[in-house]
């Protein structure tokens, strides 16, 4: 339960998890919207999560790009960010996992460092879901017109990809489309090299 989560039960004067599994999962929904899900798993001890061992830390993917020139251009750091995503996303489909939570960390050039994070729902191992996770999580931590120096990308709370459906057909339409493909590019680039196929936002870089 994020610390947000927490400053907000605590306005409803709800301390303990035993209260809050009292609630529906409609009642969460009004104060927490779309994490009313989690909340309502959580307080019942419900983690699709892999289980490890006493003592193991969470597993995690991460990939870091160093820039060779300082950078703000917002064309290459956006390609950066893809190619992270790339990187990440080949790497949890092998593993056939999926992440629940995408993590960005900029290193500015006079030293400063600034971190945010977003929760993707529902958990994915897709490059444009991921993308599009990273993507705000980016400029949520862009904040400053500083150079950029280090980009680091970070995708964990991993699980296994999830096999519920949407209701809207058209939505798994389009689902299926994006894992073909991914599925594509992964075949392609498995045979031929990563570099046979490169997406048009990555050549800015």
């Amino acid at each position: 339960i994020e610390p947000e989560d927490l400053k907000r039960l605590r306005e409803f004067n709800l301390v303990n998890a035993g209260q809050v599994a009292h609630l529906s999962a409609v009642q969460l929904a009004v104060a927490f919207g779309r994490r009313n899900t989690e909340l309502y798993d959580a307080v019942r001890g419900v983690d699709p999560s892999p289980v490890l061992p006493a003592g193991q830390e969470p597993a995690a993917v991460r990939a870091l790009h160093a820039f060779g020139n300082d950078t703000n251009d917002t064309a290459a750091v956006e390609g950066v960010i893809y190619r992270l995503v790339e990187q990440v996303g080949v790497t949890l489909r092998r593993r056939r996992l999926a992440a629940r939570r995408v993590r960005v960390t900029l290193d500015y050039s006079d030293g400063a460092r600034l971190v945010r994070q977003t929760t993707a729902r529902p958990a994915t191992a897709c490059d444009s879901r991921l993308f599009a996770a990273a993507r705000s999580t980016l400029y949520r931590a862009w904040s400053r017109r500083v150079r950029i120096r280090n980009l680091r990308l970070v995708c964990d709370r991993l699980t296994y990809p999830p096999a519920q459906l949407s209701l809207f057909a058209k939505d798994n339409a389009a689902q299926q489309q994006n894992d073909q493909l991914v599925a594509a590019l992964d075949a392609i680039r498995g045979r031929f090299g990563h570099k046979a196929v490169s997406v048009g936002r990555t050549l800015a870089v």
